[in-house]
């Protein structure tokens, strides 16, 4: 969680178009607990990653509603699928 957040503060400080609402959602996800996070992909169609505890998840399902996805990490690393 740590390295989430050391990446998205770097990534933050070399943009020039920088959305300062983005620190609210962000603060927001740390107050309710997450362990990290970081902004993903590129241009507008981006999304922030939050790695979090059950509780810290409800709370950022309730406060973003259908804006969130749910994802999982598999210890088994990279499968095919058929």
């Amino acid at each position: 969680g740590e390295l989430l957040t050391e990446s998205w503060k770097y990534k933050k400080s070399i943009s020039s178009n920088y959305d300062r609402n983005l620190d609210n959602i962000f603060n927001f996800a740390l107050k309710s607990g997450v362990y990290g996070g970081k902004l993903c992909g590129a241009g507008h169609g981006g999304f922030f990653m939050f790695l979090a505890n059950k509780i810290s998840q409800k709370k950022l399902i309730e406060k973003f509603k259908h804006q969130c996805l749910k994802i999982g990490m598999e210890a088994s690393g990279s499968q095919i699928l058929y």
